[in-house]
């Protein structure tokens, strides 16, 4: 299964994540009562930036995708690498249906 897809050009990117992975996070026993009716996306735009420090956007017209629009000075190789990083570690939640980091975020004040 791929786990998610990367799309764009140049400074813009769409990452798009697999729905059965996203559903199967939202149908956990442990999805946030809050949180019921986020779309996934903005539930993982909330753990990239109040874990990561990262800003992404939520995709409006996909419930699955985070746009990167990264600023010229994001070509940095250190901000490159913590952007990198970050949705590494997200990826490697998801894969392994670790969601409580995830939720966590959610709960934590910022």
């Amino acid at each position: 299964m791929r786990l998610c897809t990367v799309r764009g050009h140049g400074m813009l990117q769409c990452v798009t994540f697999d729905s059965a992975v996203l559903d199967a996070m939202r149908s956990s026993r442990i999805y946030p009562a809050a949180c019921t009716d986020w779309p996934p996306n903005l539930l993982l735009h909330v753990y990239l930036e109040r874990v990561h420090r990262v800003r992404v956007r939520p995709s409006l017209c996909n419930p699955n995708a985070l746009l990167l629009d990264l600023p010229a000075s994001a070509c940095a190789e250190p901000l490159l690498g913590r952007v990198c990083s970050a949705l590494e570690k997200l990826c490697e939640l998801l894969a392994a249906a670790k969601w409580a980091p995830i939720f966590d975020a959610v709960r934590r004040p910022r």
